[in-house]
């Protein structure tokens, strides 16, 4: 009898698992561009406000349609969920445009590179206030790992003080961003679960759509915006190639891969962002900076895999929950929920 080979083709297993792991590196290319682009926007002119309102409106016509697709796939009624519709169009508001708003607004005063550093350790955030209002405790080797991250982050907040006070107003601006986008992680999940990831995200972007909108209406000084040619492919491609993309893409590997593998992919999400402000922000990275920044990536890298592991450990005991959509390890199971602070 002749012996079977294990080509790759014949390997479904191994083709899932190689095609879910392509996809995730790219959904991490695609979210660490982010603030890159976000940077490259402001180059051209353009404000957090008129930013903001233009990402929203763009990428949330795309996700109506993906609900829409999903809706008649599963026949979803609304009747009764008008409580839940209401809770989700506040934690819109929170989660996506005042997250949102207040990290681009804190890149107007600190670089792209620590930017990506502050809201890299945001899970960690969760964890904090998860034990702080539930009384959820972290593990021993959580703490530790949450310890390590922030270890690095005093040694760049360390060397950044050294430099200009503005350093300080984009760093609380961007910490505020993370610990909003924590805290509507804590509040989402019961949400999500109620409506479904599809239609809970368009009502999510739609409240942080209209949040936009009101705010570009408040701050606006009613001149015209001049939009050149780039600036409107830098838009598209941070409504589109930053956030549609990359929260489909992840949602796909997911189905893939498993959740220790999106994590250990997650944390390349940081070096990515590192090496794109080099190459096209001319962002430079000194000694201290550098070590900082590695034991940020150590921690969260280490934080993730727990979780990943502590999660898979709860769901041979418990039903499978709905994972709640973020920015470095924690990921969306099904449905495109996009996440912003990646």
């Amino acid at each position: 009898m002749p012996k079977a080979h294990n080509h790759p083709l014949r390997n479904p297993g191994k083709s899932l698992f190689l095609s879910g792991f392509s996809i995730a590196l790219l959904g991490t290319i695609l979210f660490s561009m982010k603030s890159i682009v976000v940077k490259l926007c402001y180059r051209s002119g353009l404000d957090p406000e008129f930013l903001m309102a233009a990402r929203y409106c763009i990428a949330l016509p795309v996700y109506i349609a993906i609900w829409v697709l999903a809706r008649r796939r599963s026949h979803q009624l609304l009747a009764g969920k008008g409580r839940h519709v209401s809770g989700a169009l506040g934690l819109g508001i929170l989660g996506y445009w005042l997250s949102s708003y207040l990290d681009f607004l804190g890149l107007q005063f600190v670089s792209a590179q620590l930017e990506r550093m502050i809201l890299f350790t945001y899970p960690l955030m969760v964890v904090a206030l998860g034990w702080a209002i539930f009384g959820e405790r972290p593990s021993r080797r959580a703490i530790l790992a949450s310890l390590v991250s922030y270890l690095g982050l005093v040694l760049i907040f360390i060397r950044g003080s050294e430099g200009s006070s503005s350093f300080w107003t984009g760093t609380t601006l961007v910490l505020g961003s993370a610990l909003t986008f924590a805290l509507y992680q804590l509040y989402a999940k019961p949400i999500i679960r109620e409506l479904g990831v599809p239609l809970a995200t368009v009502v999510m972007m739609s409240g942080a759509s209209l949040a936009s909108l009101a705010a570009l209406a408040l701050t606006s000084r009613h001149e015209p915006v001049e939009l050149t040619a780039s600036a409107a492919g830098l838009i598209l491609l941070l409504s589109i190639g930053g956030t549609v993309l990359p929260s489909l893409f992840l949602n796909i590997a997911l189905s893939r891969i498993s959740s220790q593998a999106n994590a250990s992919i997650g944390a390349l999400g940081p070096v990515i962002t590192i090496v794109l402000a080099a190459m096209l922000l001319d962002e430079r990275v000194d000694a201290t900076d550098a070590m900082g920044m590695g034991l940020v990536i150590l921690g969260v890298a280490w934080f993730s895999i727990l979780e990943a592991r502590r999660a898979q450990q709860n769901a041979r005991n418990t039903l499978p929950t709905v994972a709640l959509p973020s920015d470095s390890a924690v990921r969306p199971l099904a449905g495109p929920v996009p996440t912003t602070l990646r």
